[in-house]
């Protein structure tokens, strides 16, 4: 049995409009009870700490968020779960060998695609256990490690230099137990082809995996709700049914505002670009010669979603990871990430 019990003693840090203190699953299982029992409702739940990251876009390639996974990574006392679609990073590596070394349980997922590349094979070689996530419908997209079955890291960057040092990229890092049991959940429905549809909600944040979970259509929910602004930076672009919700919120007053990378979306004859251009929304390409890799929507100044989805139609099919962060302190964050990259935008 890999999960400790679920207790939610979580320390206070932001407090923004909470959703339901529930955990909500379309399914139980003996592996995953503790998971999907619902939290009593009479028990007053602080919020998750919840601590945003950037990717530097300059200099060198030390000091970036990558330092920080390490040291986690270093201070590991029992155990390491990575969902991880591609993977460069000699200094992550090098670490995971280390842990595994000192008597770390590691247990490594990627993509069909990715697992004979050269750092998987050397963690294999290292006799840390890596599977392929063996799914012919999509890709295993996810970039998130789990610590101790207490701490995540989750975002839009994969485990690369150019993730960390060049490119803009985001990275969460969420200190509960219960929210990293819940991505434990998914990396083992994953690893056994079990994949079970849920919605994890908690105090202040929302977790959707896909492609079990209709997550589109809570993304689409959220810009129809919109009452004052929407911005997003996003790196494939293509879902039609998205960028009519950005239409249609410009239409009705919405400020709405977005980035998208340029190289990508120039070079896909299904990108929505022009279809936004051509309705006046207000979207501009990355200035930057490395890619925008974000994957990221903020709304009403109060309400984040970040992870690795990109808005298109192959991520619906995808094992993809997507958070809903309601707090006004984490949007302020990524609102200055927004004007940064903007500022530096190109039409």
């Amino acid at each position: 049995m890999y999960f400790k019990s679920l207790i939610i003693l979580i320390v206070f840090l932001f407090v923004g409009c909470s959703p339901s203190n529930d955990i909500v699953s379309n399914s139980k299982n003996s592996d995953t009870s503790a998971l999907t029992t619902q939290i009593d409702d009479n028990k007053s739940l602080k919020s998750i700490k919840i601590t945003p990251y950037f990717s530097k876009n300059s200099g060198s390639y030390s000091g970036g968020i990558d330092d920080l996974i390490i040291q986690k990574i270093n201070d590991a006392k029992d155990s390491i779960f990575l969902a991880m679609y591609d993977f460069t990073n000699d200094k992550i590596k090098n670490a995971l060998i280390n842990a595994k070394d000192r008597g770390i349980r590691i247990e490594i997922l990627t993509d069909d695609s990715k697992i004979n590349e050269e750092d998987y094979i050397d963690l294999k070689n290292s006799d840390i256990v890596v599977y392929d996530d063996n799914y012919k419908y999509g890709l295993m997209h996810n970039k998130f490690l789990i610590i101790d079955e207490s701490l995540v890291f989750s975002g839009s960057a994969n485990f690369t230099y150019y993730s960390f040092y060049r490119n803009y990229e985001n990275v969460v890092l969420i200190e509960s137990k219960s929210v990293a049991n819940a991505y434990l959940q998914e990396f083992l429905e994953i690893k056994n082809k079990n994949l079970i549809s849920k919605v994890f909600k908690f105090n202040n944040i929302e977790l959707y995996f896909l492609p079990e979970d209709n997550f589109k259509q809570k993304l689409i929910s959220l810009i129809n709700n919109a009452k004052n602004s929407v911005y997003f930076l996003v790196f494939s672009f293509t879902d039609k049914d998205i960028a009519n919700a950005l239409i249609n919120a410009k239409n009705r007053g919405v400020l709405v505002k977005g980035v998208i990378d340029k190289d990508w979306n120039e070079n896909s004859q299904y990108s929505v670009y022009e279809n936004l251009i051509n309705n006046k929304v207000n979207v501009k390409y990355d200035g930057s010669y490395f890619k925008l890799h974000d994957k990221v929507l903020i709304v009403d100044g109060n309400i984040t979603v970040t992870g690795s989805y990109n808005f298109t139609n192959s991520a619906n099919n995808n094992n993809e990871n997507s958070l809903i962060i309601y707090s006004k302190d984490i949007a302020k964050s990524y609102l200055n990430e927004f004007d940064k990259i903007y500022s530096k935008a190109i039409n």
